[in-house]
């Protein structure tokens, strides 16, 4: 067998392993996605700075999205719900989220 054949095959070897892994890692995320600790970009759209009366909008969006504000902004995605006007917040699985403190 000449080197150049030894090469070729240890290319080919090489490469089907790295796609193998990465098969398999794409996999394993699809199947146990750890979503629930990956952060989102920062929020587009307008900034309403003026305090909010009445939340009972919220009842009618599917999901929440909550802009954490620190050296790089970033967001959460959220249930959120309104009772008497007031904003409610939910969280699974909430220990060790630590921008449950930080978007206070």
């Amino acid at each position: 067998m000449t080197i150049n054949r030894l090469w070729k095959k240890t290319v080919y070897l090489s490469a089907s392993l790295i796609a193998l892994g990465l098969l398999a890692a794409t996999l394993i995320f699809w199947f146990s996605c750890p979503c629930d600790r990956l952060l989102g970009g920062p929020l587009k759209g307008e900034l309403v700075s003026a305090p909010v009366s009445d939340w009972s909008f919220a009842n009618d969006a599917p999901l929440c999205q909550n802009q954490v504000d620190a050296i790089i902004p970033w967001s959460v995605n959220l249930n959120c719900l309104s009772e008497g006007g007031q904003l409610y917040l939910s969280c699974a699985c909430c220990e060790g989220k630590w921008w449950l403190e930080s978007s206070s």
